[in-house]
Protein backbone atom coordinates (compact mmCIF):
# COMPACT_ATOMS: atom_id res chain seq x y z
CA UNK A 1 0.00 0.00 0.00
CA UNK A 2 1.47 3.33 -1.05
CA UNK A 3 -0.92 5.86 0.50
CA UNK A 4 -0.55 7.93 3.67
CA UNK A 5 -3.16 10.14 5.38
CA UNK A 6 -1.93 13.61 6.37
CA UNK A 7 -3.65 15.66 9.09
CA UNK A 8 -2.48 19.14 10.11
CA UNK A 9 -3.69 22.09 12.16
CA UNK A 10 -6.43 20.53 14.27
CA UNK A 11 -6.19 23.41 16.78
CA UNK A 12 -8.47 21.97 19.44
CA UNK A 13 -11.41 21.49 17.06
CA UNK A 14 -12.60 18.03 18.10
CA UNK A 15 -15.71 18.06 15.90
CA UNK A 16 -13.60 18.66 12.78
CA UNK A 17 -11.08 16.01 13.83
CA UNK A 18 -13.81 13.43 14.41
CA UNK A 19 -15.29 14.18 10.99
CA UNK A 20 -11.93 13.63 9.30
CA UNK A 21 -11.27 10.39 11.18
CA UNK A 22 -14.72 9.10 10.18
CA UNK A 23 -13.99 9.96 6.57
CA UNK A 24 -10.74 8.02 6.79
CA UNK A 25 -12.52 4.87 7.96
CA UNK A 26 -13.35 4.07 4.32
CA UNK A 27 -9.88 4.85 2.93
CA UNK A 28 -7.08 2.30 3.06
CA UNK A 29 -3.80 3.98 4.02
CA UNK A 30 -0.44 2.67 5.10
CA UNK A 31 -0.03 5.15 7.95
CA UNK A 32 -1.45 8.32 9.47
CA UNK A 33 0.88 11.31 9.73
CA UNK A 34 -0.06 14.04 12.22
CA UNK A 35 1.60 17.28 11.13
CA UNK A 36 1.34 19.56 14.14
CA UNK A 37 -0.77 22.27 15.82
CA UNK A 38 -3.08 20.04 17.83
CA UNK A 39 -4.55 22.08 20.68
CA UNK A 40 -4.33 25.88 20.69
CA UNK A 41 -7.31 28.15 19.86
CA UNK A 42 -10.10 25.55 19.66
CA UNK A 43 -12.66 24.77 22.37
CA UNK A 44 -11.69 21.16 23.10
CA UNK A 45 -7.90 20.82 23.21
CA UNK A 46 -7.76 17.90 25.63
CA UNK A 47 -10.21 15.82 23.63
CA UNK A 48 -8.11 16.38 20.51
CA UNK A 49 -4.79 15.64 22.20
CA UNK A 50 -6.05 12.51 23.92
CA UNK A 51 -7.38 11.15 20.62
CA UNK A 52 -4.25 12.03 18.68
CA UNK A 53 -1.97 10.60 21.34
CA UNK A 54 -3.95 7.35 21.14
CA UNK A 55 -3.41 7.31 17.38
CA UNK A 56 0.31 7.93 17.85
CA UNK A 57 0.48 5.05 20.33
CA UNK A 58 -0.96 2.72 17.70
CA UNK A 59 1.33 3.68 14.83
CA UNK A 60 0.64 7.22 13.68
CA UNK A 61 3.64 9.54 13.29
CA UNK A 62 3.27 12.85 15.17
CA UNK A 63 5.19 16.04 14.34
CA UNK A 64 5.65 19.23 16.35
CA UNK A 65 3.78 22.37 15.33
CA UNK A 66 4.58 25.95 16.29
CA UNK A 67 1.55 26.31 18.56
CA UNK A 68 2.39 22.98 20.23
CA UNK A 69 5.76 24.54 21.02
CA UNK A 70 4.05 27.63 22.49
CA UNK A 71 1.88 25.46 24.73
CA UNK A 72 4.74 23.17 25.72
CA UNK A 73 7.12 25.99 26.61
CA UNK A 74 4.57 28.24 28.39
CA UNK A 75 5.76 31.54 26.86
CA UNK A 76 4.20 33.96 29.34
CA UNK A 77 5.16 36.97 27.24
CA UNK A 78 3.49 35.60 24.09
CA UNK A 79 0.51 37.72 22.95
CA UNK A 80 -1.71 34.62 23.29
CA UNK A 81 -0.50 33.93 26.85
CA UNK A 82 -4.02 33.85 28.30
CA UNK A 83 -5.38 31.20 25.95
CA UNK A 84 -2.06 29.32 26.01
CA UNK A 85 -2.31 29.08 29.79
CA UNK A 86 -5.88 27.81 29.62
CA UNK A 87 -4.88 25.26 26.98
CA UNK A 88 -2.00 24.00 29.13
CA UNK A 89 -4.35 23.51 32.06
CA UNK A 90 -6.91 21.77 29.88
CA UNK A 91 -4.64 19.24 28.18
CA UNK A 92 -2.79 18.26 31.37
CA UNK A 93 0.74 17.00 32.08
CA UNK A 94 0.52 13.82 30.02
CA UNK A 95 -0.20 15.71 26.83
CA UNK A 96 2.40 18.37 27.65
CA UNK A 97 4.96 15.58 28.01
CA UNK A 98 3.80 14.16 24.68
CA UNK A 99 4.41 17.53 23.04
CA UNK A 100 7.99 17.30 24.30
CA UNK A 101 8.47 14.01 22.44
CA UNK A 102 7.20 15.13 19.03
CA UNK A 103 9.48 14.88 16.00
CA UNK A 104 10.38 17.89 13.86
CA UNK A 105 10.11 16.06 10.53
CA UNK A 106 9.29 12.70 8.97
CA UNK A 107 10.68 11.25 5.76
CA UNK A 108 8.99 8.58 3.66
CA UNK A 109 11.47 6.85 1.38
CA UNK A 110 10.37 6.01 -2.14
CA UNK A 111 10.62 2.29 -1.50
CA UNK A 112 8.37 2.41 1.57
CA UNK A 113 5.32 1.82 -0.60
CA UNK A 114 6.96 -1.07 -2.51
CA UNK A 115 6.84 0.86 -5.75
CA UNK A 116 10.60 1.40 -5.98
CA UNK A 117 12.78 4.05 -7.60
CA UNK A 118 13.11 7.80 -7.17
CA UNK A 119 13.40 9.93 -4.06
CA UNK A 120 11.32 10.32 -0.93
CA UNK A 121 8.80 12.72 0.54
CA UNK A 122 9.69 14.98 3.47
CA UNK A 123 6.90 16.03 5.85
CA UNK A 124 7.20 19.02 8.19
CA UNK A 125 4.77 21.29 9.99
CA UNK A 126 5.99 24.53 8.42
CA UNK A 127 9.45 24.39 6.80
CA UNK A 128 12.48 22.08 7.08
CA UNK A 129 14.42 24.61 9.19
CA UNK A 130 11.85 26.56 11.24
CA UNK A 131 8.62 25.34 12.86
CA UNK A 132 7.26 28.90 12.56
CA UNK A 133 8.56 29.69 9.08
CA UNK A 134 6.13 30.76 6.36
CA UNK A 135 6.07 29.52 2.79
CA UNK A 136 3.23 31.23 0.96
CA UNK A 137 2.61 33.50 -2.01
CA UNK A 138 4.15 36.47 -0.17
CA UNK A 139 7.40 34.82 0.94
CA UNK A 140 10.42 36.40 -0.81
CA UNK A 141 12.52 33.95 -2.80
CA UNK A 142 15.64 34.50 -0.70
CA UNK A 143 13.65 33.98 2.50
CA UNK A 144 12.09 30.81 1.12
CA UNK A 145 15.54 29.44 0.25
CA UNK A 146 16.81 30.15 3.76
CA UNK A 147 13.84 28.28 5.21
CA UNK A 148 14.55 25.36 2.88
CA UNK A 149 18.17 25.08 4.06
CA UNK A 150 19.82 21.99 2.66
CA UNK A 151 16.66 19.86 2.71
CA UNK A 152 15.94 17.82 -0.39
CA UNK A 153 13.22 15.37 -1.39
CA UNK A 154 11.06 14.59 -4.39
CA UNK A 155 8.31 16.48 -2.54
CA UNK A 156 8.23 18.48 0.68
CA UNK A 157 4.77 18.58 2.25
CA UNK A 158 3.80 21.05 4.97
CA UNK A 159 0.79 22.50 6.80
CA UNK A 160 0.89 25.66 8.96
CA UNK A 161 -0.57 28.15 6.46
CA UNK A 162 -4.07 26.55 6.53
CA UNK A 163 -4.49 26.64 2.74
CA UNK A 164 -3.36 24.51 -0.18
CA UNK A 165 -0.39 25.84 -2.11
CA UNK A 166 1.80 24.12 -4.69
CA UNK A 167 5.07 25.48 -6.02
CA UNK A 168 8.82 25.31 -5.79
CA UNK A 169 11.66 26.80 -3.80
CA UNK A 170 14.42 26.92 -6.36
CA UNK A 171 14.32 23.44 -7.90
CA UNK A 172 12.67 21.90 -4.84
CA UNK A 173 9.00 20.99 -5.23
CA UNK A 174 6.88 21.96 -2.19
CA UNK A 175 3.17 21.65 -1.45
CA UNK A 176 0.97 22.49 1.53
CA UNK A 177 -2.17 20.82 2.80
CA UNK A 178 -5.25 22.44 4.28
CA UNK A 179 -6.24 22.66 7.95
CA UNK A 180 -8.53 20.31 9.83
CA UNK A 181 -9.63 22.79 12.48
CA UNK A 182 -9.28 26.31 11.07
CA UNK A 183 -9.24 26.43 7.24
CA UNK A 184 -8.27 29.81 5.78
CA UNK A 185 -9.51 29.38 2.19
CA UNK A 186 -13.13 30.46 2.65
CA UNK A 187 -14.43 26.88 2.88
CA UNK A 188 -15.37 25.96 6.50
CA UNK A 189 -15.21 22.21 5.88
CA UNK A 190 -12.35 20.32 7.55
CA UNK A 191 -9.42 19.71 5.21
CA UNK A 192 -6.84 16.94 5.06
CA UNK A 193 -4.88 15.08 2.39
CA UNK A 194 -3.92 11.67 1.08
CA UNK A 195 -0.32 11.34 -0.07
CA UNK A 196 0.21 8.67 -2.71
CA UNK A 197 3.12 7.46 -4.80
CA UNK A 198 1.97 6.39 -8.24
CA UNK A 199 4.11 5.62 -11.27
CA UNK A 200 7.21 6.94 -9.51
CA UNK A 201 5.61 10.29 -8.57
CA UNK A 202 4.31 11.70 -5.28
CA UNK A 203 0.79 13.11 -5.53
CA UNK A 204 -1.59 14.74 -3.03
CA UNK A 205 -5.35 14.30 -2.98
CA UNK A 206 -6.97 17.10 -1.00
CA UNK A 207 -10.18 16.13 0.77
CA UNK A 208 -12.91 18.19 2.50
CA UNK A 209 -15.34 16.99 5.15
CA UNK A 210 -18.50 18.72 6.36
CA UNK A 211 -19.14 19.08 10.09
CA UNK A 212 -21.18 21.41 12.30
CA UNK A 213 -18.69 24.27 12.35
CA UNK A 214 -21.30 26.73 13.64
CA UNK A 215 -21.66 24.79 16.88
CA UNK A 216 -17.88 24.96 17.34
CA UNK A 217 -17.91 28.73 16.78
CA UNK A 218 -20.67 29.12 19.37
CA UNK A 219 -18.77 26.97 21.87
CA UNK A 220 -15.72 29.21 21.51
CA UNK A 221 -17.87 32.29 22.10
CA UNK A 222 -19.49 30.75 25.17
CA UNK A 223 -16.08 30.05 26.70
CA UNK A 224 -15.46 33.82 26.52
CA UNK A 225 -11.70 33.55 26.51
CA UNK A 226 -8.96 35.62 24.88
CA UNK A 227 -9.83 36.54 21.29
CA UNK A 228 -12.98 34.40 21.44
CA UNK A 229 -14.85 36.56 18.92
CA UNK A 230 -12.04 36.49 16.41
CA UNK A 231 -11.47 32.75 16.83
CA UNK A 232 -15.18 32.04 16.35
CA UNK A 233 -15.25 34.21 13.23
CA UNK A 234 -12.25 32.30 11.86
CA UNK A 235 -14.33 29.13 12.10
CA UNK A 236 -17.37 30.71 10.45
CA UNK A 237 -15.61 32.60 7.67
CA UNK A 238 -12.72 30.16 7.22
CA UNK A 239 -10.43 33.19 6.94
CA UNK A 240 -7.42 34.42 8.99
CA UNK A 241 -9.36 37.06 10.94
CA UNK A 242 -6.66 39.17 12.69
CA UNK A 243 -6.32 38.97 16.44
CA UNK A 244 -6.17 42.32 18.31
CA UNK A 245 -2.65 43.71 18.12
CA UNK A 246 -1.62 41.04 15.57
CA UNK A 247 -1.44 41.24 11.79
Amino acid sequence: MNRWALIADVHGNAAALDAVLRDLEDIAVRQLILMGDYALFGPRPRECCDRLQELAATGAVALLGNTDQYVRDDPRKHPAAEVIGWTRDEIGPDNLAWFGSLAFEHRIEAGDGNEGGGGGALLVHATPTDVEGIWDDHTPEDGARRLLGDAHADLIVYGHIHVVRAGAVGAQRVQSIGAVGFPFDGDPRAAYAILERTDGEWKLEHRRVTYDHESVAREIEQQAQQWAGQRAERIRAARPIPFPGRR
